[in-house]
């Protein structure tokens, strides 16, 4: 789906507090002159419902992460995962 179907197919699927937070936040966001976007959904309700200790959690693997035994191919991979959580580490 393009990224607008697939904003406000999201939308759809929210309920209760979940709805509500969504309301309240694209409000925000709106009056602020903000563009709401499929990204900055997905950044405000991760930020919004994933716990610090998660996006902690995976930045402890991605400073572990070695090598080791490790294909190229397959660490490429598990570095790649690990730095969609960490993007601060890639600047």
């Amino acid at each position: 789906y393009a990224p607008e179907k697939r904003l406000k197919l999201a939308v759809l699927q929210l309920r209760d507090n979940a709805q509500r937070w969504w309301r309240a936040t694209s409000r925000i966001l709106r009056d602020s002159g903000a563009v709401i976007t499929w990204e900055s959904f997905c950044e405000a309700f991760l930020q919004e419902y994933t716990p610090e200790s998660f996006y902690n959690s995976r930045e402890r693997e991605f400073d572990n992460l070695k090598q080791g035994n490790m294909r190229v191919a397959e660490y490429a991979r598990q570095f790649s995962a690990l730095l969609i959580y960490v993007p601060h580490v890639a600047n």
